[in-house]
């Protein structure tokens, strides 16, 4: 099935790029199913992906990495400290600039 949008048909795109292009937009989203959707924080649904932490899920967080806050890095940290304590994105997040 072809998507056709107004300026063009519709691609998909790596996490990284979605992230780069919806960072200016002042309503929080989140990428599911290959469309952008307003609902949480980038750092919220790491969270959720960090849970199985899939191939593609590690992709995902190497991706948006560099693209996080100190607020979202402190955060998601604080987060999976609660939820996977011994989560491997732990030390990225406090060891990555």
């Amino acid at each position: 099935m072809r998507i056709e949008t107004p300026w063009g048909p519709w691609e998909a795109a790596p996490l990284g790029e979605v992230v780069a292009l919806m960072r200016g937009l002042a309503a929080p989203w989140w990428v599911a199913g290959g469309y952008a959707m307003q609902a949480h924080e980038i750092e919220v649904q790491l969270l959720y992906k960090a849970k199985g932490t899939r191939p593609k899920d590690q992709a995902d967080f190497e991706a948006v990495l560099p693209l996080l806050s100190d607020g979202q890095r402190r955060w998601l940290d604080e987060a999976l400290e609660t939820e996977h304590t011994t989560h491997p994105w732990r030390e990225r997040l406090r060891r990555d600039p």
